[in-house]
C-alpha cells in the first residue's frame, strides 16, 4: 500500500500533500531569527539576478532571431 501511495504521489503531483496533524516550527521565518544575509550578500544576489536576466534576454535573442530588434528611439544613419 505504501508503494502504491508513493507511485500515485509521483504520478499525480497536482493532488497535493495532506497534513497528518503534526505541526513543525520553521526557524527561518521566525521574528527573533538573526539576519541570515548581510547587505553585501543581498547586493551581490541582486547583481547576479540582474546578470542572469540579461543573459536570458541575450540567449532568447540568439535563439529566436525571427523576433527582430525593437527600436529604443535613437535614430542613426548607416554610411
Amino acid at each position: 500500500a505504501n508503494l502504491k501511495s508513493q507511485a500515485m504521489a509521483y504520478r499525480h503531483p497536482e493532488v497535493g500533500v495532506t497534513s497528518n496533524g503534526v505541526q513543525a516550527r520553521c526557524y527561518f521565518d521566525r521574528a527573533s531569527a538573526d539576519m541570515s544575509e548581510t547587505s553585501e550578500e543581498m547586493e551581490y544576489r541582486a547583481q547576479v539576478l540582474a546578470d542572469a536576466a540579461n543573459l536570458k534576454s541575450q540567449a532568447m535573442a540568439y535563439r529566436h532571431p525571427e523576433v527582430g530588434v525593437t527600436s529604443n528611439g535613437v535614430q542613426a544613419r548607416c554610411y
